[in-house]
């Protein structure tokens, strides 16, 4: 599973777009469009952002990433994204970006999933936000950067507490140019 959002003010997160596959339909992932879904710290539920806040996500994104962080292409996206998604539920007249089709599409086979992010700390908190349960565990795949000899691993990690590793390959050595 692989989530596109963004942050929003107070601490909110909107999400946007996103991608999932499991083991009964293999290598046909469904893609996450439609309508964004608001997600707010906790103790308030969640709800599908009203087509007339779409510019406040891109001006808040605007100042996010284009103002704070210098990267306006990351701006650039997060508008295309949900410009995209809504259009794409309007033409089509559906939307797999709810809380009902995410819940039935992890639990097709009756079964407690087991959800594998790729760099996916925010999204396992996007998921739990959505209210989704009977998760068996959370994994994640990322890469680990050993900086003392540039050499980069691909980890498997449950996402428990302990963040324990399952698996570690190495995939490679590279030199970062630092000059700027």
């Amino acid at each position: 599973m692989d989530l596109e959002f963004s942050p929003l003010p107070r601490g909110d997160w909107v999400l946007v777009t996103g991608a999932m596959a499991n083991t009964l339909n293999k290598y046909q992932p469904v893609r996450l469009i439609g309508n964004p879904i608001i997600l707010p710290k906790a103790g308030k539920p969640s709800r599908y952002q009203e087509e007339r806040h779409h510019n406040r996500v891109h001006n808040f994104a605007y100042k996010v990433f284009t103002i704070k962080k210098k990267r306006p292409e990351l701006t650039t996206r997060i508008h295309a994204q949900i410009s995209e998604s809504v259009s794409f539920s309007v033409d089509h007249n559906t939307s797999t970006l709810t809380h009902s089709r995410i819940h039935k599409y992890l639990h097709a086979d009756g079964k407690a999933p087991c959800v594998v992010f790729w760099n996916g700390n925010t999204d396992k908190v996007l998921i739990e936000k959505l209210g989704t349960k009977h998760v068996k565990k959370y994994l994640d795949i990322t890469t680990v950067h050993h900086p003392y000899n540039n050499n980069y691993d691909l980890v498997l990690q449950d996402m428990s507490r302990n963040k324990q590793v399952i698996s570690k390959i190495p995939i490679g050595h590279y030199i970062k140019n630092t000059s700027s």
